[in-house]
């Protein structure tokens, strides 16, 4: 458990779940891949859709099946 610094009266006794025991450290990095960001842009860059700009940059996890082993079959043998 994790315990928050008292910022506000709500916060004094507050307490979270901490997920350090899951992972020691961050995703592995030939894992991720970043996803681009269009901000509501089309191909020609113009703004197209409005209200869209200023999101923080996306990391996506690819997360291996066993697919691409060459020892390990595809479909469960029955």
């Amino acid at each position: 458990m994790k315990k928050y610094s008292p910022t506000t009266p709500g916060r004094r006794q507050m307490t979270g779940v901490s997920y350090k025991s899951l992972t020691a450290t961050g995703p592995l990095k030939k894992l991720l891949k970043k996803i681009p960001n269009h901000s509501g842009r089309n191909d020609r860059g113009r703004i197209t859709v409005r209200h869209k700009g200023g999101a923080h940059k996306k990391l996506y996890r690819i997360v291996d099946f066993g697919q691409g082993k060459l020892d390990i079959s595809q479909f469960p043998k029955v």
